[in-house]
């Protein structure tokens, strides 16, 4: 497979960290490994998971790393599979999105569920739990997306939101 089949976009922090402006890293409030996990003020804490939505002609869809708000509970579970391959397999939570799906507009807050897919990989987006006023965002993660309209409204908007970002998706 090509380079210029797989697209992935990862969202650098959560919004909440992210206000605080540039130099978060070095904040107080923050403990912040880039890509994997993120804490705020003590007693918020997020995962960095990877969604997909399908996109024709891009064999892998468009990647999207996405940070999720979970519990302290979850939150140290998630770290303790770290060393533990079993524990990683089994791992599964729910959260809320720490920011807008990229081409979601109001999908902050949204709740969904986050499971361990490959243990070589991070942990992926599977579910959306509550009922976002988009509708084509939980077809087309759930992989049902099987009418033709419903493929290209997703695909419309996930394009869109990569154009008016200057890059062009194959």
């Amino acid at each position: 497979m090509s380079d210029t089949n797989k697209i992935d976009y990862t969202l650098y922090a959560p919004d909440a960290i992210a206000q605080l402006g540039s130099g978060f890293e070095k904040n107080e409030r923050v403990k912040f490994e880039k890509g994997y996990v993120a804490t705020l003020d003590k007693n918020r804490f997020f995962i960095n998971a990877r969604a997909t939505l399908p996109l024709k002609d891009i064999d892998d869809g468009v990647g999207f790393g996405l940070w999720v708000e979970v519990s302290k509970k979850d939150f140290d579970k998630y770290l303790a599979t770290e060393s533990n391959d079993e524990m990683y397999r089994q791992f599964v939570t729910e959260g809320k999105l720490a920011h807008d799906w990229p081409g979601f507009i109001g999908t902050e807050g949204l709740k969904v569920k986050v499971r361990s897919i490959r243990l070589d990989e991070k942990i992926y987006v599977t579910e959306v739990i509550d009922q976002p006023d988009d509708v084509s965002l939980v077809v087309a993660l759930r992989m049902q997306a099987n009418d033709v309209e419903m493929k290209q409204l997703v695909e419309n908007q996930v394009r869109a939101y990569f154009a008016d970002m200057g890059v062009k998706l194959p």
